[in-house]
């Protein structure tokens, strides 16, 4: 790296050399538990080695390292002693006074290094600014920045047997990005892949060797005990370490330990069981690929099951055996796999029978339900004081008539089941398009078309109407910070589409208006303008924004297990449209909604946090109204949002919770309309 001086680089190759001697793994013993086997991606404790600094060391006169191994795969990196490490779900974390760096084994294979690369250094919250090949190990690096200004580094790097490894580095925009990147060229050539073999099969091999020879072993030993007949009452209980899972299982049958699941072998046929990482929101993807997306398994029925949640699934293997297999789990547990498996010549229908008293004895921890009653007993809603229906006040210096915008709030307004939001509504226009961000929101930057006099006209009634917000009064420090922030949009012409939560019952919404919002020869005109306003204005009428007990709630699951983000926005689209339908009767809202939805999914991928998150989160409730759900008034009267239903009530462990977020996208058009697909709201 062009970072080292010959002289580091030996030094680091030789504690290279001392990692792989202090850690190399001990060999898997056949006795070894399945919990030691399968054990998912957890940091190990770091071996510290304080190692002298060359003269040249970076950042100090002397630094002492630590090696962090993952348990799993068995690679490991060299950091800092005085980083902290900071445990993650799929990834581990390391802290420094300069910024963060980030490990992640990918558990992918090292021929989908380009692929990786290219989606992973142009995702949207990131701007690359240079990329280099790296060599050894194998790689790219890109350096850039992220959308709120933070300096950031990515490194996929990898080779045949480890697959594929992810590491960043980030900065503030304020601290030396430079003098960290120096330690995070360390922290890269410091990875040790030797010990890892994810994916050249060598493990698996001496792991199947073993097997073979303990069920040969067991079976000789045992064969003369095994009848088909199960003596009533005569079972044992298996409970998985990790998750609690557990069930019954006929006392005579042999239970098998291999490296990634346990067998249960009985007279007539076999079950296993697998416990996955794959989480419970993933179950419809995760179901359709493993019944279907497989040369070795013909899928002949599939049932879906209740308690617990999932789906059966009866066919045949190529080499003539019949299997069951069954996919449950809760999102404590993720996605357990179970297999119910016989050969041509057994009687399947007796094995699965054994095999239905199984997954009738499955017991799941019950942490859900435990949380959720945590969850209901810690939301508290905040009180909001209750505002009259008049306290909504618009300032426009747009081309379009005020009074006809005063009408369309009403309108909306008067629907509302109750009011609790003094809101103010400022909409100016904005030129042509000038550049991407530029600001610290996701706005474009467009041509400046406001005079100064009206900029200060727009801001001066900002100001008075911060003036009077009670949580503004004692915060004169939030208050000059507002005010620069709104001035500075102002001023360099941001495209703000926001509505903004100041105080829980105090709402300001920011619109800077288009030219094709505002084109007078457009044939939708004024209808998109329409929309825009009626959906940001919406926003200010979901009275749970601000609830700190249930924004708590959204914070504990994070970005990607909180259904908030699809079930705010997909509420505010369903509401314009529908109010739009009312005002113009031009046309028919749930076919715009399920064809807005389809476009999405054309162009910018099939995950519901992806993209047009409010188009895919409509059609997403119009699935929940369609499976009787989700109460359609709920959202036209506002009432889903009063009391943190998005987090208490419409979580993932409701089957159809995931089927909406998974279906979205299952749309086609049928002579002008559009339907979901067949099956989407089984």
């Amino acid at each position: 790296m062009k970072y080292l001086t010959l002289k580091y680089i030996f030094y680091v190759m030789i504690l290279s050399l001392l990692i792989t001697s202090c850690d190399a793994p001990d060999p898997v013993a056949p006795e070894a538990t399945f919990q030691e086997l399968t054990k998912s991606l957890e940091p190990t404790k770091s071996i510290d080695i304080p190692t002298e600094n060359p003269e040249n060391a970076i950042g100090s006169d002397e630094i002492s390292y630590a090696i962090y191994t993952d348990s799993q795969s068995k690679i490991s990196i060299m950091y800092p002693e005085n980083w902290q490490q900071v445990p993650r779900e799929n990834y581990v974390e390391f802290r420094s006074s300069r910024g963060d760096v980030i490990f992640e084994v990918l558990y992918a294979h090292f021929h989908e290094l380009d692929q990786w690369a290219n989606q992973y250094f142009a995702e949207s919250n990131y701007k690359e600014e240079s990329r280099e090949t790296l060599q050894s190990p194998s790689g790219y690096m890109s350096i850039g920045s992220l959308r709120d200004g933070a300096k950031h580094a990515r490194a996929i790097i990898g080779n045949e047997k480890a697959g594929l490894i992810l590491l960043e580095v980030t900065t503030d925009p304020e601290d030396d990005f430079e003098e960290h990147l120096k330690q995070f060229q360390i922290v890269i050539d410091s990875l040790n892949l030797k010990n890892a073999s994810l994916f050249d099969g060598s493990n698996n091999d001496n792991t199947e060797h073993a097997k073979n020879n303990s069920n040969k072993t067991n079976e000789e030993d045992t064969s003369s005990t095994l009848t088909k007949t199960i003596p009533e009452n005569s079972s044992d209980v298996y409970t998985d370490p990790k998750t609690g899972l557990s069930f019954s299982y006929p006392a005579n049958w042999i239970q098998f330990q291999h490296e990634h699941d346990i067998e249960f072998q009985g007279p007539i046929g076999a079950v296993t069981i697998m416990i996955t990482d794959v989480p419970m929101r993933e179950l419809e993807q995760f179901a359709q690929d493993f019944f279907t997306e497989s040369d070795e398994y013909k899928e002949e029925s599939r049932d879906a099951l209740d308690e617990p949640s999932g789906y059966i699934s009866i066919g045949n293997l190529r080499d003539g055996a019949q299997q069951a297999r069954v996919i449950i789990g809760n999102k404590q547990t993720n996605i357990i796999i179970l297999e119910a498996t016989t050969g041509p010549e057994d009687d399947f229908e007796e094995h699965l029978k054994q095999f239905q008293n199984i997954l009738n004895s499955i017991s799941l921890p019950e942490v859900d339900s435990n949380e959720s009653q945590a969850q209901q007993q810690d939301y508290s809603p905040t009180p909001i004081p209750n505002y009259g229906p008049s306290a909504i006040k618009i300032v426009n210096t747009s081309e379009f008539s005020t009074d006809i915008m005063q009408e369309w709030a009403s309108y909306s307004e008067a629907k509302m089941a109750n009011r609790r939001a003094d809101i103010l509504m400022v909409l100016w226009p904005v030129g042509e398009f000038v550049k991407e961000g530029g600001f610290s929101h996701p706005f474009e930057t467009m041509e400046v078309v406001i005079t100064p006099d009206e900029i200060d006209y727009l801001m001066n009634e900002i100001e008075t109407w911060l003036s009077d917000q009670s949580c503004i009064l004692d915060d004169p420090v939030r208050y000059d910070e507002e005010v620069e922030m709104y001035r500075d949009w102002l001023t360099r012409g941001a495209d703000a589409s926001t509505q903004i939560t100041i105080c829980p019952a105090s709402r300001l919404i920011l619109m800077g208006l288009p030219p094709d919002m505002r084109d007078t020869n457009d044939p939708r005109y004024p209808i998109n303008l329409q929309d825009f306003f009626i959906h940001e204005l919406y926003h200010a009428l979901q009275q749970d924004l601000m609830d700190e007990s249930c924004r708590r709630l959204e914070e504990r699951l994070g970005r990607e297990e909180t259904n908030t983000p699809w079930l705010v926005e997909g509420g505010a689209d369903y509401f314009a449209k529908h109010v739009v339908a009312e005002l113009t009767g031009a046309f028919n809202p749930i076919n715009t909604i399920l064809r807005n939805a389809l476009n999405a999914s054309r162009e910018e991928g099939t995950n519901i946090y992806q993209g047009g998150i409010d188009k895919t989160g409509a059609a997403a409730m119009q699935i929940l109204i369609e499976l009787e759900k989700l109460d359609p008034a709920s959202i036209l009267d506002g009432s889903l949002f009063h009391n943190c239903a998005r987090e208490l009530e419409y979580t993932n462990d409701k089957p159809y919770v995931l089927q909406a977020k998974n279906s979205w996208h299952m749309i086609e058009e049928q002579n002008g309309k559009f339907v979901f697909s067949e099956g989407v709201l089984k």
